[in-house]
């Protein structure tokens, strides 16, 4: 798990998800906001769609939080980003989560 402060509230998630720019994996959905002067939040989320369990929602949100630790020293400051899971993202290896997470983030330029 990340940091308390590296994450963000609910409020400010819902608010990146309506007014964030887009990009887009296979398995993930980045939405984020330019913020300067701030250190990089974030924030995943998974539908009850992707995994209809509790164990497997929390599971997956777990997982693609240690891989945003391990990017953490690459991070560049100043941008809030949610992370949501598509359908599928669920079952990826570890492997596969960091591959299309590295790759998002230098879409959007957050590395």
């Amino acid at each position: 798990m990340l940091p308390q402060k590296l994450r963000i509230r609910k409020a400010t998630a819902r608010e990146v998800f309506i007014r964030g720019i887009n990009v887009s994996s296979p398995a993930f959905l980045l939405k984020f906001e330019k913020v300067p002067g701030q250190p990089t939040r974030f924030a995943v989320s998974v539908s009850k769609k992707v995994a209809s369990t509790a164990v497997l929602r929390n599971r997956t949100r777990r997982r693609v939080y240690s891989v945003i630790r391990e990017m953490l020293p690459n991070v560049k400051p100043g941008f809030v980003a949610a992370i949501s899971v598509k359908k599928g993202g669920e079952t990826l290896e570890h492997a596969a989560i960091v591959s299309q997470v590295k790759g998002i983030f230098s879409k959007a330029g957050i590395i």
